[in-house]
């Protein structure tokens, strides 16, 4: 195929040198003359193992066109990738004047190829890092209008996302662990994206916009979480003259539980009797060192606006003085321990806002609670006998709310129900 790309910087060109590997011939677009003159003398702008002799052998063999024309690109090519920078504003949001620049031009250049032949087609697949809703406003605000008036669609939108790192940016093109393709709806396929992820063997996820463009933050910030969290760690380790190395292989090779899809699904809140005050002695340690490591010391501050997420969604679905069942007090599903539950949060919450509640939990035995456990739940809840049902076959509800995941069946009366274990 021919292909676009428009934007020759890093993922731009990490993606040219991949795609010319492939056979495809790449028309690369971008609007400094002196860039596109160092490529023409086969000199690349960036450092990346691989690339600058993958161009190399693309300009020696015609295979990679070089111009700051976008009419060109566009009517020489089957589609474009748009990998133009989106970098931090002052504001700390993205700069997304270069992408709505060369949309424009694209937009104005189909326009343009369809007016000299009605059976044009186009495909725009943006590679640039977007915030969830660019995409469906850039095909709101320019790309649409490409459409009225005329018989046959002439154009299809897509995001997907690049997961390319530096120094691997090749191998992660060849091998990636996932490829994610945007569109406004995701039954819409991209033929020229299938053709060109078609040797891949990896899983492909089809997804709306937005789920598309979110994909890329969640991934960046959890990286980046990690990096910051390792160096807390070791941080607080060379503190007690811990071997950091020796603890840190530890940590990685329990695959079951640290480094996993376990804890990665968000509902509700964390509790228990280790989580929070686990948490609460490391901070306590890094402190008694002057270690300032923030990410530790806000786990708990985090967790607790989440319970207050989960509380202001609950009540805004609620009508005044309502009869509420929580289905779930325990702070997992599988125990009755109660300690520090969100739950037993939410509930006081409730209560305070004029609704009546019953707990519902057939997890817990009121006859076999015993110690800490028995100790916490009657000091944050005094009268929760009382509001502890075995039964509710013979109660009706306003709302049922579920905190995990218990049966509790349809024929229960209750105007809504609100899951709060999934969000």
């Amino acid at each position: 195929m021919n292909i676009a790309i428009f934007g020759l910087g890093y993922v731009g060109l990490a993606s040219a040198a991949c795609l010319l590997k492939q056979g495809h011939t790449i028309i690369g677009v971008d609007v400094s003359e002196r860039k596109l003159r160092m490529l023409r003398d086969k000199i690349c702008p960036i450092e990346e193992q691989g690339v600058s002799e993958l161009l190399e052998v693309g300009v020696d063999q015609d295979k990679l066109i070089l111009t700051s024309d976008s009419n060109f690109a566009v009517e020489n090519s089957s589609f474009s990738f748009v990998c133009v920078g989106t970098p931090s504003s002052q504001s700390g949001d993205h700069n997304m004047s270069f992408v709505l620049n060369v949309s424009q031009q694209i937009a104005d250049a189909i326009d343009k190829c369809s007016k000299l032949d009605s059976s044009f087609y186009h495909e725009i697949v943006f590679r640039s890092t977007f915030r969830p809703g660019t995409s469906e406003g850039l095909h709101n605000s320019i790309f649409k209008k490409l459409q009225e008036a005329k018989p046959k669609e002439n154009y299809n939108l897509f995001y997907n996302p690049e997961f390319l790192r530096e120094s691997s940016a090749i191998d992660d093109f060849f091998n990636p662990p996932k490829i994610v393709i945007g569109s406004r709806e995701p039954s819409i396929r991209s033929k020229c994206l299938d053709e060109v992820y078609g040797f891949v063997n990896c899983p492909k996820y089809y997804v709306t916009f937005k789920e598309s463009e979110i994909t890329k933050f969640i991934d960046n910030s959890f990286h980046a979480l990690k990096v910051a969290y390792a160096n807390e760690i070791g941080r607080i380790c060379a503190a007690q003259k811990i071997n950091t190395k020796e603890v840190f292989e530890i940590f990685l090779n329990d695959t079951k539980l640290n480094i996993s899809k376990a804890y990665l699904k968000p509902g509700t809140a964390f509790g228990g009797s280790c989580l929070p005050k686990d948490v609460r002695a490391l901070d306590v340690l890094a402190d008694k060192h002057g270690l300032n490591c923030r990410l530790i010391e806000n786990i708990l501050d985090s967790n607790y606006a989440h319970i207050e997420y989960l509380s202001n969604y609950t009540m805004s679905q609620l009508e005044e003085n309502s009869k509420i069942l929580v289905a779930g007090i325990s702070f997992k599903s599988g125990t009755d321990d109660m300690r520090e539950s969100p739950v037993v949060y939410l509930i006081n919450k409730f209560e305070s806002h004029g609704h009546t509640v019953f707990i519902f939990d057939p997890e817990v035995n009121r006859e076999k609670l015993h110690g800490q456990n028995q100790a916490f739940i009657f000091q944050k809840i005094p009268d929760f006998e009382s509001k502890l049902i075995s039964s509710i076959d013979n109660y009706s509800f306003d709302a049922i709310v579920e905190t995990k995941k218990l049966h509790v069946p349809e024929s229960i009366s209750g105007k809504k129900r609100i899951a709060l274990y999934e969000i």
